[in-house]
């Protein structure tokens, strides 16, 4: 049974004007933006109507079944986004308060072994195709789209974590930025980090709690290890390029904060504040690897220059979204939003 007959059968519990406006969502095809003004009038008008009438049940506490027309909706937004931008904020916001979360929109930078058990149907609606290569593109264009409606966001999740930084369930408590450094995808990293991610951003597991850049040395070291053991041309060839997308990963990262502490031993540490307690964590870096990451640049004090782009990122939310409006020349502004070194 398909979703528009689903909603036909539900037709008894809404109003007339709320099953056609779902209906007319549900059957605009995704990847063909509407082109007509009357067209892209009604697609609005249906959002706002199902929006309405969500926002009323959820103020009521009824009961919601599921929100497969409210991320249909979104997806659309996106589709259309030059005349649909705010439509889209107002269609996250109704979600975060009525999920918590927005675990969908993250669900894309999860690792291949846990991406197949751990999305849904509301996944495959906002990224068509994202385990495609062919599509990859799209679904990271689609991704910026959603992460910047998400900062228009004034709401905290129910556990109160901002929405970037907010765990997956079931998924070992990765947060967003976590499984993006788990996969070394620098463009993921960069657009999380744009975004305001915060790289220090600790796991909840009590047993063995782990931040970004814990997962990035981790997995580098992993790599480093396996490329300086016996393998063949091809698998060496292979990790010699994860090895140097992963330093890339660290050197985006670089970008984001004051430093990344090391030990005069070439241990890695990373130190966090947790109750106005230090802590401490250190790993043993594979000889070759520790050659690689150059400690006194990583861990040393940075220039005035870079300290005043955090000073200022601070100001304005740790966001690209007020950069645009500041009276500066394009490059300062490619530099506050971590595009340059």
């Amino acid at each position: 049974m398909g979703l528009v007959d689903l909603i036909s059968r539900r037709s008894n519990h809404k109003s007339t004007s709320e099953v056609a406006a779902e209906k007319y969502i549900l059957r605009c095809k995704p990847g063909k933006p509407l082109r007509s003004q009357k067209a892209l009038f009604r697609l609005r008008s249906s959002i706002t109507d199902v929006l309405r009438s969500h926002r009323t049940k959820r103020e009521r506490e009824c009961l919601c079944v599921e929100h497969h027309c409210l991320y249909s909706a979104l997806r659309l937004c996106f589709e259309n986004r030059d005349v649909l931008q705010c439509t889209a904020t107002d269609l996250l916001n109704e979600i975060l308060h009525c999920e918590g979360s927005l675990q969908p929109i993250f669900s894309i930078l999860l690792p291949g072994h846990v991406i197949k058990s751990n999305v849904n149907i509301n996944t495959h609606t906002l990224y068509p195709g994202f385990s495609s290569r062919i599509l990859r593109k799209q679904a990271t264009q689609a991704f910026e789209f959603y992460l910047h409606n998400i900062c228009e966001l004034k709401s905290l999740t129910k556990n109160g974590k901002r929405v970037i930084d907010t765990e997956f369930d079931n998924c070992d408590n990765f947060t967003p930025l976590i499984a993006a450094c788990m996969r070394r995808d620098p463009s993921l990293i960069m657009l999380l980090l744009r975004y305001g991610a915060d790289p220090f951003c600790v796991s909840s597991d009590e047993d063995s709690p782990v931040d970004p850049i814990d997962t990035l040395i981790s997995g580098l070291n992993s790599v480093c290890l396996f490329k300086n053991s016996s393998v063949d041309v091809e698998t060496r060839a292979a990790l010699t390029a994860e090895e140097s997308k992963g330093m890339h990963c660290l050197q985006l990262i670089f970008r984001a904060v004051k430093n990344i502490p090391f030990s005069q031993n070439k241990h890695f540490e990373t130190q966090m504040e947790e109750e106005q307690v230090e802590k401490k964590k250190a790993y043993n870096l594979h000889p070759r690897l520790a050659v690689m990451i150059d400690t006194e640049r990583f861990s040393g004090v940075r220039n005035l220059q870079h300290l005043c782009r955090l000073t200022i990122r601070e100001r304005i939310g740790r966001t690209p979204t007020a950069i645009p409006s500041l009276p500066l020349p394009a490059v300062m502004k490619q530099y506050l939003d971590l595009q340059l070194d």
